[in-house]
């Protein structure tokens, strides 16, 4: 009796060891699944980053919504890549705990690493466009801020002092070479951005095309202020319809040609028209 009750209490302990270990297999199975589904979750992320996100424009409000979707997007690859990393892990310790092979459990880690990083690296190569599009914004509303502020202090120069001291040439040379080397700088940028967008060959010709066409508007736009502000520093050209206020004063007052009072030579008399020497 005592035998039968000690063969049963094996029995009992073995079918509980193999219900543990089944259980460990279907852990491991559903484990090693997951962390399949988080590297397929990965190459998607990855797919709708080169489809959806690969054509950067220039403007600065599809630039904030492009950066904050882009910044949600990978919040979501990375805690995809963390949830599938914690499964590889538990996947590995299952395996040695039921002594199998963890070659394909080690394959399954390295794949996910490797996906990671290229996903990482399409990442970093984005936030590099993105980065040379937003500073190339940037460049263009400060230049066109300074112009159209020298702009102003040379016509009201010319206004004001023009007439006596001659051109305000040698007065803004060095905001002028600023400004000048400045806008050397955006047209390099320009070029930068034009040649990334022509090589986006998964965006359409058509979207490449107003890109390309986009920069080259701002650029022009930049350069033709430009001109128009060294016609007016040279003192060869102010617009009539900034002659009428400098600093509130009407032009009116800064041009009168009104003549000075007459001053009688010496031993002269003067006398009114009801007087007579008489």
């Amino acid at each position: 009796m005592a035998a039968a009750k000690h063969r049963r209490k094996r029995c009992l302990d073995l079918v509980d060891v193999r219900r543990l270990k089944l259980e460990q297999i279907i852990r491991l199975s559903t484990c090693e699944r997951d962390a399949n589904q988080a590297i397929s979750w990965i190459e998607e992320l990855q797919e709708t980053l080169r489809r959806d996100y690969n054509q950067v424009g220039c403007d600065e409000t599809e630039l904030r919504v492009l950066k904050k979707d882009r910044e949600q997007l990978e919040d979501t690859a990375r805690s995809t890549y963390h949830y599938g990393k914690e499964l590889c892990q538990v996947a590995l310790v299952l395996r040695r705990s039921l002594r199998m092979d963890s070659s394909p459990q080690k394959q399954l880690a390295d794949k996910l690493e490797h996906i990671w990083g290229r996903l990482t690296r399409a990442l970093t190569e984005h936030d590099a466009r993105t980065h040379v599009c937003a500073a190339f914004n940037s460049a263009c509303v400060q230049i066109l801020k300074r112009i159209d502020e020298l702009d102003r202090q040379a016509k009201e120069y010319l206004l004001t002092k023009g007439r006596r001291q001659g051109p305000p040439t040698l007065l803004f040379s060095v905001e002028r070479r600023k400004l000048g080397s400045d806008v050397a700088e955006l047209r390099h940028i320009g070029e930068m951005l034009v040649a990334q967008t022509n090589a986006n060959h998964v965006a359409s010709k058509e979207a490449r095309s107003a890109a390309v066409s986009l920069v080259r508007q701002k650029v022009e736009e930049v350069e033709e202020k430009r001109n128009q502000l060294e016609t007016i520093i040279d003192g060869r050209s102010v617009p009539e319809e900034d002659r009428f206020l400098v600093r509130g004063v009407p032009t009116s007052i800064l041009t009168s040609t009104t003549s000075p009072p007459q001053v009688d030579p010496p031993g002269h008399i003067r006398i009114g028209d009801n007087e007579s020497y008489l």
